[in-house]
């Protein structure tokens, strides 16, 4: 875990304090474009939950396939939950474990089950059905630039971080991420300043 300073700590905490009433819950992390850090600061989050607060953690890559990061991981690039669920097989057969509380899979390989990926997006048992087995779900969620599914995917979610790129992005595309989230009723909690190890204070967020 890159966490030198306590950053990710403090989200961890923050969440915590924010869906404490909750037994399981999703959080997921969406930048509005490519680049950001979005999956970095998801593992990061993923790991530091697990390792202080002893919950099983069920990280979910739906971002832009990296052929090589999922070979060093021990996932197929070209399987995901999607397509298990398409060929009649468990969740389970592609996810596994990259650290102590902590299990990776791909969202989705083949784009032929894109149709299914939208409708389980939708079914709530099937959503139960994972949170049976993990204490939180967490997405990493591809960007606004590079596809739509990432507002679908922060929609199911019960908390959502948006992830910013210190001093490049610019407010009015932080604002076009906010807005259409917002619009497709996801639960925005706050926002991440990303290679600048630098979490927004809430009063600074407010004004975005």
């Amino acid at each position: 875990m890159s966490d030198s300073n306590g950053e990710i700590s403090s989200l961890v905490h923050r969440i915590n304090l924010m869906l404490a009433a909750q037994d399981r819950h999703i959080v997921a992390f969406i930048a509005a474009r490519s680049g950001e850090g979005t999956s970095t600061v998801a593992r990061d989050f993923a790991e530091g939950l697990a390792d202080e607060t002893g919950r099983k953690v069920l990280l979910i890559d739906a971002g832009p396939l990296d052929k090589a990061r999922c070979i060093t991981d021990g996932i197929d690039p070209a399987t995901g939950i999607v397509d298990t669920v398409a060929a009649g097989d468990q969740p389970a057969k592609v996810i596994h474990a990259i650290d102590h509380n902590v299990y990776l899979g791909r969202w989705m390989g083949k784009n032929e089950n894109r149709a299914l990926a939208g409708k389980l997006l939708h079914n709530a048992a099937f959503w139960a059905s994972l949170q049976k087995e993990f204490d939180t779900i967490v997405i990493d969620a591809p960007s606004l630039q590079n596809s739509s599914d990432g507002i679908a995917l922060a929609t199911r979610a019960d908390a959502v971080i948006m992830v910013i790129e210190s001093e490049t992005t610019r407010q009015p595309v932080i604002e076009n991420l906010r807005d259409t989230l917002a619009a497709a009723g996801a639960k925005i909690t706050g926002s991440v300043m990303n290679k600048r190890r630098f979490y927004i204070p809430d009063k600074v967020y407010a004004r975005l």
